[in-house]
């Protein structure tokens, strides 16, 4: 978020709300507009230089200008999007994933956004602006809730740079953090929400579905890319989160266009 310090909204260029069906690929070559996004009821995948950042209703993706991308659609549904122009002394390329805590409040904000933008008043222009920054002072709320304890960012970025290590543990993050295991935990849980050994096995997940989708690698080559070493464990937890086995979800979500 803090790459949104110098924000400067110039014109709304539109609000709608798209929808994705099941399997959608779509590719982007470059972005007309910065756009902020966010799922109503689906969840969508955005791939912009090797990394993934997920839409769904607890996180607000920031669409840069300009951008090169890949959206695949994991749940079908519909989508607030606001396109909008900034000042050009603003610059940012990168995307951003950010919690949000109150999905209906920014829902409801941008119905009011759609009307306003559908049935234009001399005023409007200005209250769209209005609304988009409110938008974004509430997402710096919710980040900054996400971030309340720095102290644990070191920890998490050594469970980023070693997701692939099964080994990894707890009490390794921690130690990368400087902290004991149980105060780690504490922290951790009051920032995001979860366990640390829950969010490593979401970020886990959600490499592995889009290995199985791409259709490239074997599972026995999966489950050991994304840090499980034993396949069952691997199947059980897949299950779990996705309600597929691998096999199924290859089966059912493999983009033979990709």
């Amino acid at each position: 978020m803090n790459r949104l310090k110098d924000f400067a909204v110039t014109e709304i260029t539109c609000v709608y709300t798209p929808t994705y069906y099941d399997k959608e690929v779509l590719s982007m070559s470059k972005r007309q507009w910065y756009g902020l996004s966010l799922a109503i009821d689906g969840e969508i995948a955005y791939t912009h230089k090797g990394k993934t950042y997920i839409s769904d209703k607890n996180h607000m993706i920031f669409l840069p200008k300009d951008a090169e991308y890949e959206l695949n659609c994991y749940k079908p549904g519909s989508f607030t999007l606001v396109n909008f122009k900034c000042d050009p002394s603003f610059k940012c390329d990168e995307f951003l994933q950010i919690p949000v805590s109150d999905p209906e409040g920014f829902i409801s904000m941008h119905k009011l956004m759609t009307k306003l933008f559908l049935f234009k008043t001399p005023s409007s222009h200005f209250e769209l602006i209005s609304l988009l920054y409110a938008m974004i002072g509430r997402l710096h709320t919710d980040a900054a809730k996400h971030t309340a304890f720095p102290v644990i960012k070191s920890g998490v970025k050594y469970m980023e740079d070693n997701i692939s290590n099964p080994n990894l543990s707890n009490k390794d993050m921690a130690n990368a953090a400087g902290l004991s295991e149980i105060y780690f935990r504490k922290l951790f849980k009051l920032s995001f929400g979860t366990s640390p050994h829950n969010y490593m096995q979401q970020i886990r997940i959600n490499k592995a579905k889009i290995m199985l989708e791409n259709g490239i690698n074997s599972i026995d080559d999966i489950y050991s890319a994304c840090g499980y070493n034993n396949i069952y464990y691997f199947f059980k937890v897949f299950k779990e989160k996705t309600g597929y086995t691998p096999t199924e979800y290859r089966e059912k979500y493999y983009r033979k266009n990709l």
